[in-house]
């Protein structure tokens, strides 16, 4: 940026939270249930069935009970969903950290009565929270604005039902009808930006022997934040790096490497225990990030 000149970057982040970016019907449905209508909540649970191509049951309980229950509920329904991935990590870690909670997200500090506007609350604070965090200023010397978070927009945003932030079958159905005019077709019509993941996981089976070698006297076991038996088990077994828990490794990967950048920093090296707390507080942020 700064050899082309430019002085501001014009970030994203805020679009795929305050627009609604997956085909997720629970805010509609919710809502519905909560109010009691029934008769409505019937007919849209088969619509979005159709759409989605689940059965009925199954877009009925997932997307408007258990999106009504409570939040230390629903955290339950979590904890089962995510058992297979934390029994990777030491449990003192996950239970000092509070690793279930911090992963459901910011609680809705409004005291909104619709799950929709819970679901909205939540959104802007995660919006918050990334901006807050800083990491585009490794930009350099630039003007970072975030065009979503200006708040007129945010406001009008949020006063919007639900029913216009996603469609059966269309996603960012209000972003692309407001846009309809000034996109092109191929561009207002696709389905999805894509994923890397088949990219990332081609990239880890060429390099596991690599990775594998990195993991082997892991700095995050030592600091007490993976289980060194589990991780062991893991990525010895045949064809590991090509399967979904390839990528979790790939991202311990990452705050691996961290803590070792970390241990070669010679300032960082003559620090005594203030150095030892504040590095364990750094990993544990970091940690989080990495696991979410």
């Amino acid at each position: 940026m700064r050899e082309q000149g430019a002085r501001v970057l014009l970030a994203g982040i805020g679009g795929d939270e305050l627009l609604t970016s997956s085909p997720d019907p629970a805010p509609e449905l919710a809502d519905l249930l909560v109010q009691w209508k029934l008769g409505d909540l019937h007919q849209r649970s088969q619509a979005w069935s159709l759409a989605l191509k689940k059965p009925y049951l199954e877009v009925l309980l997932s997307s408007s009970v258990i999106p009504a229950l409570p939040h230390r509920i629903q955290l339950l329904r979590k904890r089962r969903q995510r058992a297979k991935r934390f029994s990777l990590l030491q449990s003192r870690f996950v239970k000092e950290f509070a690793l279930h909670d911090r992963l459901l997200g910011p609680k809705d500090i409004f005291g909104c009565r619709l799950p929709s506007s819970r679901g909205q609350a939540s959104a802007l604070l995660s919006v918050r929270n990334v901006i807050c965090s800083g990491h585009l200023l490794a930009w350099g010397p630039v003007a970072i604005t975030y065009p979503f978070t200006h708040r007129p927009l945010v406001e009008f945003l949020q006063a919007i039902p639900p029913t216009q932030w996603v469609r059966p079958g269309q996603g960012r159905s209000l972003l692309r009808r407001a846009l309809q005019a000034y996109l092109p077709a191929e561009i207002a019509t696709r389905k999805g930006k894509g994923s890397p993941a088949e990219a990332v996981l081609r990239a880890v089976a060429r390099e596991w022997s690599r990775l594998r070698e990195l993991l082997r006297n892991a700095r995050v076991c030592e600091r007490g934040y993976v289980n060194p038996n589990t991780l062991k088990t893991l990525i010895e077994q045949p064809d590991f790096e090509r399967s979904p828990e390839g990528l979790f490794v790939l991202r311990i990967s990452y705050l691996e490497l961290w803590l070792r950048d970390l241990e070669r920093r010679p300032q960082a090296l003559k620090r005594s225990s203030t150095f030892e707390f504040s590095s364990q507080l750094a990993g544990r942020e970091r940690a989080v990030k990495v696991y979410s």
